[in-house]
């Protein structure tokens, strides 16, 4: 029988290779994206220990942080289906299936919707943003915190309001840092003080004592005030969301019979049971999704992608989409059917587009 190219088995899901924008992604009417939402452990604790916090303690204001790719973006389009009410609200509990008395459902999913705010951070002036947003008649920070406290006042009990910056560490690294801090203070002290549902959320690629390391002192002491009035959650995903989220994003239509393959992940899956073995069970299903990415390649590319090269974090992702050299795509439109992606392929892919930056 003869050989097949890869590339007629494999399509990449197109969900995962756009990045999501939330201001513009998110609406209470819009379902696309959220219909596509594939709920993780490590997402749903943060929304439960978020949850917790409204229900037993004054604090309002969070940060997620976590690397790109990492899924936070996709969790914000979540939370803000979840409280802004309409189709958006209804699809997102469909994708949790949470019972009604979970703490996720009945702060964020039932009652009046909210009033949300979602915004993409930039480096420039925070409080120009976020006064356009809120409708400010000027664009400072007491008109900025002093609108929404009078949003606050007239907050119903059984509804709240969700301030949302995706990419708050563009803002961080504004030449107006000292500027945007003392506002983020502002509005987390606001929504704390409140005692309703009023939310602050940040979402960043690294902790803010990180992004404040290079700053002078009195700077980084200003930021460590921030740090102070938000409770940070770290989203990294584990290995078998990762596997799962790799193996959604490759869809393959009648894969052929590869022993070869079905033996690497006998092996890789039985290697791995040694050391985590509540994993075990799911775990060749898993790998065997991801064909033709040999299963040890799988299993490295979430940590792998996590370290920083160039400019920014590469996703796996970005990995499984782009063109570059040695890559996913030129691989599957260049090899047959009985090759698989191993992890010499990936170190090639590494050393040709990366080696510069990560020597």
């Amino acid at each position: 029988m003869s050989l097949r190219m890869l590339n007629e088995f494999i399509t990449i899901d197109r969900a995962f290779q756009r990045s999501m924008r939330l201001d513009q992604d998110y609406s209470s009417t819009k379902t696309e994206a959220i219909a596509r939402y594939v709920p993780q452990s490590t997402s749903t604790n943060i929304l439960q220990m978020m949850a917790e916090h409204v229900l037993n303690s004054q604090q309002r204001a969070f940060t997620w942080t976590g690397p790109y790719g990492s899924g936070k973006s996709s969790l914000a389009l979540l939370l803000c289906s979840l409280v802004g009410g309409g189709d958006a609200r209804q699809i997102a509990l469909d994708r949790l299936a949470l019972s009604a008395n979970d703490p996720i459902v009945s702060v964020f999913g039932s009652g009046k919707p909210w009033s949300v705010y979602a915004l993409t951070g930039q480096q420039s002036r925070m409080v120009d943003d976020v006064a356009y947003m809120l409708g400010c008649q000027a664009k400072t920070s007491s008109e900025v915190t002093q609108t929404l406290s009078q949003m606050v006042e007239q907050v119903p009990d059984d509804s709240g309001i969700l301030l949302i910056i995706d990419e708050l560490g563009k803002y961080l690294e504004a030449d107006c840092a000292s500027e945007n801090a003392y506002l983020l203070q502002e509005l987390a002290e606001t929504a704390s003080r409140s005692g309703k549902r009023v939310l602050v959320v940040g979402i960043l690629h690294q902790a803010v004592d990180v992004y404040a390391s290079t700053m002078p002192k009195q700077l980084r002491d200003e930021w460590e005030k921030v740090k102070g009035r938000f409770v940070d959650m770290p989203l990294l995903a584990a290995t078998d969301e990762v596997i799962e989220l790799l193996g959604r994003a490759i869809q393959v239509k009648n894969r052929p019979d590869n022993t070869v393959f079905d033996k690497a992940v006998a092996t890789a899956s039985a290697d791995f049971a040694t050391r985590r073995s509540n994993h075990a069970g799911k775990l060749p299903d898993l790998l065997n999704r991801c064909w033709p990415l040999n299963p040890v390649t799988t299993l490295l590319l979430g940590p792998i992608s996590r370290r920083k090269f160039s400019q920014n974090e590469r996703s796996i992702y970005s990995f499984l989409s782009s063109r570059e050299r040695f890559g996913f795509v030129e691989f599957i439109e260049s090899h047959d059917d009985k090759d698989v992606y191993s992890l010499s392929n990936y170190w090639d892919y590494l050393e040709a587009n990366f080696e510069t930056s990560i020597l």
